[in-house]
């Protein structure tokens, strides 16, 4: 083989070569199995069974075959996404016969012969081999840390949890570490390789999770330490992740907003309120609000990348011919200091917080105040702002949207080319795709029971990842609060620490929920009053004011349900207040929602009554 990958041999039969080299590993494998039975190196360690020469052969022939798959694959494509499959395929079964070492090496000469800008092309040839690799029976055992010393191991409880990409991380945890190295190079290319190394990373944490040999929950955490990486990885990243449209046609979004209310609502809804909680506590002052999401700013030096306004988020148009501007000037290396400022597809986002949530949700309570204790105030901030993002992204769309989506699909829409023809002209066109509308009315009405079975199960996919997303961070918040609470008391709460822990629990009210979340979000909204009493009595009255408010729109719901227990809140956040001083009055409670009250509108099925009045200063009181 090596003979014939020489640059001297005709390209015909290096071609045949590439195409048939499945057959030829195949035999080099069998033969080194053969081999090792019929001398009886089988019995010796894996360092011992074959001779340095041979070593040396398998070596040769992974670089020689190395330029032939860069090189070739613009003239004979599918000899070398062959070769390129078969030499993955021999290196995942090395890892039976050979020294792990020397596998590793050979793994790390083929990733570094790709280079950042490569085309499309080579990235997909560069995943499938990872993935190919990665997919070894043995991934797990494989990622262990190496011998060091005279044959000592080290143990997991000794080793130092990384969650970032350092070379200790890589260098015990290799081959997960150069597949999250390689995952945070290809996410600042342009989409296609952000989708194809993302669905990689995905698919083998999906593989790891219903594996069978790892079902207790105590493997589960020990599974999620080499993925803690992936925090950092993020936190690089958040200022490209926070994208909160759902939908990029015009028509999409129109049912959205008759729906729920989009991110530029919130943002208008937080600068129409923030001066009348300011006249309600006496402070009218632009600082003393919950700062915004969008507003969070790193310390750190990438802090001067970062767009400073997600509003003016790109297109998706745009973002694609930026990101193929920007392609050549990104850098895939760890220390690289250049960032990429547009945001990601939102499937991806969506692909990468998934990662992000398993992740949260499978390591043990240690390991998780083991980073908290570990990151910068600037980290923390970027953590809480990832799992805020978590719950936009997986916010609950309730039946209504999810089934106006689905018969959207079969529709069709004129045409962006018919849309400029001339009037004469145009009408042929227009009539056409109406007739064909009509046609699709009529095979859906035919075949309408099997739409309604899809809407019910997506339906019902949405509302258990949301419920579960929420679940999780609901989780993750009671941890946090359980070992930080000193922190989050510090100047009687008003530090920007709090005010972030306060923002994601008054998020979990701003956006859609499921019913079920809703009851477990009333609950620990509960014990978080009870918690930090005096944040909410003796503090700064803008945290009860923005609380009061949201309890006020939960009590305006259409649901029954959420209704009683938005009061049911409402009335212990009073009973808590009365209590705090004493059982003498509860007047800031009093307050705050007489103030909430003035901007609510009138619900006939509101279980609070709710009167429009003009807002009038009122003074602070406790």
């Amino acid at each position: 083989m090596t003979a014939i990958l020489k640059p001297s041999t005709d390209f015909l039969t290096s071609n045949k070569l590439l195409k048939y080299s499945w057959y030829f590993f195949e035999v080099l494998v069998k033969s080194m199995a053969q081999h090792l039975i019929e001398t009886g190196k089988v019995k010796l360690s894996r360092n011992q069974r074959f001779t340095a020469s041979f070593h040396h052969a398998v070596e040769t022939l992974v670089n020689m075959l190395m330029p032939h798959i860069t090189q070739k694959y613009k003239d004979n494509l599918d000899a070398a996404r062959n070769a390129n499959h078969s030499l993955a395929v021999f290196i995942k079964r090395c890892f039976t016969f050979m020294d792990r070492g020397f596998v590793f090496k050979q793994i790390n000469n083929y990733v570094n012969c790709f280079v950042p800008g490569d085309p499309k092309t080579l990235y997909e040839f560069k995943f499938a081999f990872l993935r190919v690799v990665c997919n070894h029976e043995h991934f797990v055992p494989l990622n262990l840390p190496m011998p060091f010393g005279k044959g000592r191991l080290m143990r997991f409880q000794d080793l130092q949890l990384d969650y970032s990409l350092t070379d200790d991380f890589c260098r015990n945890h290799f081959l997960v570490g150069l597949l999250l190295r390689e995952v945070s190079g290809a996410v600042q290319e342009f989409r296609e390789i952000q989708q194809i190394a993302i669905n990689v990373l995905k698919s083998l944490m999906i593989k790891h999770t219903f594996d069978d040999r790892y079902a207790s929950k105590s493997q589960q955490s020990r599974l999620a330490t080499l993925y803690l990486p992936l925090f950092g990885l993020l936190q690089e990243n958040v200022h490209r992740l926070n994208v909160r449209e759902m939908c990029t046609s015009q028509s999409m979004k129109e049912d959205l907003l008759s729906i729920i209310p989009t991110a530029s609502s919130y943002k208008l809804d937080s600068s129409l309120h923030k001066d009348v909680f300011g006249v309600i506590s006496g402070t009218a002052s632009p600082h003393t609000s919950t700062p915004n999401i969008n507003a969070v700013r790193h310390a750190d030096s990438r802090g001067s990348l970062l767009s400073t306004d997600s509003g003016n988020s790109f297109t998706e148009k745009n973002s694609e011919k930026i990101s193929s501007v920007e392609k050549t000037q990104s850098g895939a290396g760890l220390g690289s200091s250049v960032l990429r400022g547009d945001k990601l597809d939102r499937e991806e986002i969506r692909n990468l917080l998934m990662c992000f949530l398993h992740v949260l949700k499978s390591m043990s309570e240690d390991a998780l105040f083991t980073y908290w204790n570990k990151a910068t105030p600037s980290d923390l901030m970027d953590f809480f702002t990832l799992i805020e993002l978590c719950l936009h992204q997986f916010r609950y769309m309730g039946k209504r949207f999810i089934s106006r989506n689905q018969e959207g699909v079969g529709f069709m829409t004129p045409d962006r080319k018919s849309l400029t023809l001339p009037v004469s002209r145009n009408r042929a066109g227009i009539l056409h795709s109406r007739l064909h509308q009509l046609s699709t009315m009529e095979s859906a009405h035919t075949f309408s029971h099997t739409y309604g079975h899809v809407d019910s199960d997506a339906c019902l996919l949405e509302a258990n990842i949301s419920t579960e997303v929420c679940l999780t961070v609901l989780d993750t918040l009671s941890i946090f609060i359980m070992g930080f609470k000193t922190q989050l008391c510090a100047d009687l709460g008003h530090n920007p620490l709090m005010k972030k822990v306060f923002q994601v629990h008054l998020c979990f009210l701003q956006i859609p929920q499921s019913e079920m979340a809703l009851k477990n979000i009333f609950t620990s909204l509960r014990a978080f009053i009870h918690k930090f009493q005096s944040t909410f009595f003796d503090g700064r009255a803008d945290l009860c004011a923005w609380l009061c408010y949201e309890i006020l729109k939960c009590c305006n719901s259409k649901l029954s349900s959420i209704r009683s227990d938005a009061a049911h809140l409402l009335y212990f956040l009073m009973k808590s207040n009365f209590d705090y001083t004493g059982r003498k009055s509860f007047v800031r409670t009093h307050l705050q929602a007489r103030g909430g009250n003035t901007w609510e509108p009138i619900n006939s099925h509101s279980s609070i009554s709710i009167k429009q009045n003009k807002p009038r200063p009122l003074g602070v009181a406790h």
